[in-house]
C-alpha cells in the first residue's frame, strides 16, 4: 500500500475485507491510522500476539476507556484489560457460573423468550429484527444471568452503545454528557443489585460473587462493578450481533435458509460460519511491552497494537477460499471471533447456546428473507461492525393445506 491505511474510514468500514487481503499480500504488520497504531493482518501473528500477554499487554485497552472527560469507567478494571496472574484470579471466580452444564440449565428459559419474540412476527411482512428480535433476545439471556430485573433490559442496549462508544476518537459536549449519564446509571442500578443479593442472595452468578473471596478478601464493590461491565455489555453485543449478521447471511443465501430450517443441526456449523465471516469481535487492542519481532517485522516497545480478527477469519493460509461462505467447511470453527488465548471469550457457551435456540425457535417460520431498502446500518467502530438496525422482508411459512371432510 502506498498511503497509510485509515481503519475508521467509510471506505473500509463498509467493506473492510479487501483492505486486510491487501494488508496480508503486502504489509501484514504496519502501521495504520487512526493514530499510527501497528496493525497485524495474519491468523498466525495474531495468534502469537493473544497467546503472548507477557509481551502483548491487555492494559492498552485501558488509556482508550478512561479518557479525560470520563472521570470513571469500572471497564477500565475489568477482566477485558487484565494481564495473568490478575487476570486468572477474577477469570476463575466467573468461569463456573459460565461453564457448558450452568449455560446448559438455562436453555428452558431461552427458548421460552425465543417463542414469546417470535410470536409477534410470524403474521407480519416488515420486522425490524434487531430492535424487536436480537436485542430482546440478547438481554434475555444475558439479563438472566445477571439476575437483573426484565424491566431494566431495555436500558441495556443503550447503557452498551455508550460504553463501546468511549473508545471514538472524537466526541461532542452532547455524547459526552449521554456516555456519563449512562455510565452513571448502570453503576446507581448495580450498586442497588448488589445491596438486594447482600440481603437476599441465590445461587445465580452475582450472589456467587458476593460471596467469593482473593487472597481470603472479599470482592470490592469495584471489581464488583468491573464484572458487570464486561459482562453485560459483552452478552448483549455477541448474541445480537451474531443473530443480526445471521439474518444477513440467510437472506444472501436461501439455499442456507432452506437447509436450516429443516435440518437444526446445521445451525451450529451455520453460527461458526457467520462468525468466520463476519467476525463479532473485529479487533483487539494490545500494547508491546517490549520490542519484538513478528512475522519479520520489528514491533517497538511501547507501541498500540491492533490485531485485527476480521482480517485474521479471511486469511487464505488457514480457510480455504476464505471469501466464501460456506456452513460445510471443515474448520469454521478455528475462528478468531471469541478471541484467543487467556483472553477467550468468558461467555462462548452462553453466546452459542442463546444464538442456537433463537434460530432453531425462529426460522422454521420464515420461507423467505430479505433485506429491506434503506434503514439497514452498522456499528462504526474499531472493536466493531454488527447491525444497530436491520429491516428485514419476511415470507412467513405457508399453511399446509387442510384436508375437506367426506360426508
Amino acid at each position: 500500500m502506498t498511503e497509510r491505511l485509515n481503519l475508521m474510514s467509510p471506505e473500509v468500514h463498509a467493506d473492510p475485507y479487501p483492505f486486510y487481503a491487501e494488508l496480508r499480500r503486502s504489509t501484514p504488520i504496519c502501521q495504520v491510522d487512526p493514530g499510527g497504531i501497528w496493525a497485524v493482518s495474519r491468523y498466525a501473528d495474531i495468534v502469537t500476539v493473544l497467546k503472548d500477554p507477557k509481551t502483548f499487554s491487555s492494559m492498552a485497552w485501558t488509556q482508550r476507556v478512561s479518557p479525560p472527560w470520563l472521570k470513571r469507567n469500572p471497564l477500565a478494571e475489568s477482566l477485558f484489560v487484565l494481564d495473568p496472574p490478575a487476570h486468572t484470579r477474577m477469570r476463575d471466580l466467573i468461569n463456573p457460573a459460565l461453564s457448558y452444564d450452568s449455560v446448559d440449565g438455562l436453555e428452558p428459559r431461552m427458548r421460552a423468550v425465543a417463542k414469546e419474540l417470535a410470536a409477534p412476527l410470524r403474521n407480519r411482512r416488515d420486522i425490524e429484527f434487531m430492535s424487536e428480535f436480537a436485542m430482546p433476545m440478547a438481554a434475555s439471556a444475558v439479563g438472566t444471568v445477571l439476575g437483573l430485573s426484565p424491566a431494566l433490559y431495555p436500558r441495556f442496549k443503550h447503557w452498551t452503545a455508550s460504553i463501546f462508544s468511549v473508545s471514538a476518537n472524537q466526541h461532542s459536549p452532547e455524547q459526552i454528557a449521554k456516555i456519563q449519564s449512562d455510565l452513571a446509571e448502570m453503576e446507581h442500578y448495580f450498586r442497588e443489585h448488589f445491596a438486594t443479593l447482600r440481603k437476599t442472595p441465590t445461587d445465580g452468578l452475582v450472589s456467587q460473587l458476593l460471596r467469593a473471596t482473593i487472597d481470603g478478601k472479599p470482592l470490592t464493590e469495584d471489581q464488583l462493578m468491573s464484572f458487570m461491565f464486561i459482562v453485560l455489555p459483552g452478552g448483549l453485543e455477541t448474541t445480537s450481533t451474531v443473530l443480526g449478521d445471521s439474518m444477513i447471511m440467510l437472506a444472501k443465501h436461501p439455499e442456507v435458509l432452506r437447509r436450516v430450517r429443516v435440518d437444526h443441526s446445521l445451525i451450529p456449523k451455520l453460527v461458526a460460519e457467520v462468525m468466520r465471516y463476519e467476525s463479532t469481535a473485529h479487533t483487539v487492542f494490545r500494547r508491546a511491552l517490549r520490542s519484538t519481532e513478528i512475522g519479520g517485522t520489528t514491533i517497538p516497545e511501547g507501541a498500540m497494537v491492533v490485531c485485527l480478527l476480521g482480517s485474521a477469519n479471511r486469511d487464505e493460509q488457514v480457510f480455504v477460499n476464505a471469501d466464501r461462505f460456506d456452513i460445510d467447511r471443515d474448520n469454521n470453527h478455528h475462528h478468531v471471533s471469541f478471541g484467543h488465548g487467556v483472553h477467550h471469550c468468558v461467555g462462548i457457551y452462553l453466546g452459542r447456546m442463546s444464538t442456537r435456540v433463537a434460530l432453531e425457535t425462529l426460522l422454521p417460520d420464515f420461507d423467505e428473507i430479505a433485506i429491506a431498502t434503506g434503514g439497514f446500518r452498522r456499528h462504526h467502530a474499531l472493536n466493531a461492525r454488527g447491525p444497530i438496525t436491520l429491516p428485514l422482508l419476511v415470507k412467513t411459512r405457508t399453511p399446509a393445506p387442510v384436508a375437506a371432510s367426506i360426508a
